[in-house]
């Protein structure tokens, strides 16, 4: 079926049916997709499996969360620990800047401040964090375009008590 502008349902329908058409236009957009619950991988490791299932919890209490989003929050859990290992590595190593000596010719001591190269894989991994939150409606820009599922549970003021005295 093609879709038709506002301007030509106005043209084409009486005032009435043309809002009608808008109204189920607007419906069917705003819910795409059934709400579901994906299953856990089993190549997820524990920490990436509670951070699957705190994101799904956020995800699930919104109305935004689909079957199709389990790809993404794999993703997302793998990224989160191994962003977590990378900054655990490079504070062992000695922070963001490594500070390495050597003799020079005249057998004087010179300091060489170095950035440490995981702080650029650090970097790339917040990158591509950010990147999965915005496809899932997790940043504020992006919160707008994500549209409620079909059979989505709807936010009351208990299930947000609720959520809140989870154990973690």
């Amino acid at each position: 079926m093609q879709q038709i502008s506002d301007d030509e349902a106005r043209l084409h329908y009486s005032p009435a049916e043309a809002q009608k058409k808008a109204n189920q236009r607007a419906t069917k957009d705003a819910e795409r997709h059934d709400a579901g619950r994906p299953d856990v991988p089993a190549y997820l490791t524990e920490d990436e499996v509670q951070i699957f299932n705190a994101t799904a919890d956020v995800l699930e209490a919104r109305g935004t969360l689909t079957v199709g989003d389990g790809p993404l929050l794999a993703l997302y859990a793998q990224a989160c620990t191994a962003l977590r290992a990378e900054k655990q590595r490079m504070e062992e190593e000695g922070g963001r800047v490594i500070i390495t000596s050597r003799l020079d010719r005249h057998e004087r001591e010179i300091r060489i401040h170095a950035v440490n190269p995981r702080a650029t894989v650090v970097k790339d991994i917040e990158n591509q964090i950010v990147l999965m939150l915005r496809e899932l409606g997790m940043t504020p820009l992006r919160r707008d375009r994500v549209g409620k599922t079909r059979g989505a549970k709807r936010l009351t003021l208990e299930s947000l008590l609720d959520f809140s005295r989870r154990p973690s």
